[in-house]
């Protein structure tokens, strides 16, 4: 019975920090209409750290740490995730910066350049 409440505590603190992080990415995604969405953005903000502090409250002593680490373990497991997408798409980019268009590298013929053989001579 304790490795089940383990994993139900561990699925509400990941469930639970994911939903607090997309919280704070809505303050971003409605930076541009911020004045009008702030309520929204505020009772999301509001709405899901309250319903994590609450349960983080409620739990008995021995499961906070569970929680706790749980709510951590996503943020951090999200953190590196984002970093390194972020790192491979920069490699990638540097990669295929030169070519601006897979028309500029030489290999591709241009239709607007009659050199594909489907164009009629001029």
């Amino acid at each position: 019975m304790s490795a089940l409440i383990t994993v139900v505590v561990v699925l509400a603190g990941s469930y639970l920090s994911m939903h607090c992080v997309a919280a704070l990415y809505r303050v971003v995604d409605l930076g541009y209409a911020f004045e009008r969405e702030k309520w929204r953005v505020a009772r999301g903000l509001v709405g899901w750290g309250g319903a994590t502090l609450l349960l983080f409250m409620l739990l008995p002593a021995r499961w906070e740490g569970v929680f706790a680490i749980s709510l951590l373990g996503y943020v951090l497991l999200y953190g590196a995730l984002w970093s390194v997408i972020r790192i491979l798409l920069a490699l990638r980019w540097r990669r295929f910066r030169h070519a601006s268009s897979a028309f500029d590298d030489g290999r591709h013929a241009h239709a607007a350049r009659s050199t594909d053989g489907d164009q009629p001579p001029a």
